[in-house]
């Protein structure tokens, strides 16, 4: 399987959806958990609980749980971004919407990706924090 959002759209082609295909239906199973294995699970004591991509993705995939109890990343708390934006890593799966916006949007990537693997996390790219 792979993700539909890499692929172009083709004559013919056949798109096949975890509600057609049990194979599908594994995979984004597993991509969910893969996702939350770092994320807090307390949804009932979050800010953004019941109004949660996440969280609603999480439920229509029938994964709202993981197999992983061990200890989940912990961040400084939280980082200011501006003066309207705060920075939670804690609760971030590292989707890039923020950087993207950042660099297509803004036209300034003051946020991005650092370190790597198991490390890897948001974070301001500059020292000099957007007032």
């Amino acid at each position: 399987p792979v993700a539909s959002c890499t692929q172009t759209v083709a004559e013919g082609r056949v798109v096949r959806t975890q509600l057609t295909s049990p194979v599908a239906k594994k995979a984004q199973q597993g991509v969910m958990e893969l996702l939350l294995v770092n994320h807090p699970l307390d949804c009932p004591m979050c800010d953004k609980g019941g109004e949660c991509p996440l969280q609603n993705q999480a439920m229509s995939t029938g994964r709202t749980d993981s197999r992983f109890h061990e200890h989940k990343r912990e961040y400084e708390k939280p980082i200011n971004i501006s003066s309207q934006v705060l920075l939670d890593r804690e609760r971030c799966v590292l989707c890039q919407r923020c950087t993207r916006f950042s660099e297509e949007i803004a036209g300034d990537k003051f946020i991005d990706l650092m370190d790597r693997s198991s490390g890897e996390q948001i974070n301001v790219y500059r020292d000099d924090v957007y007032g």
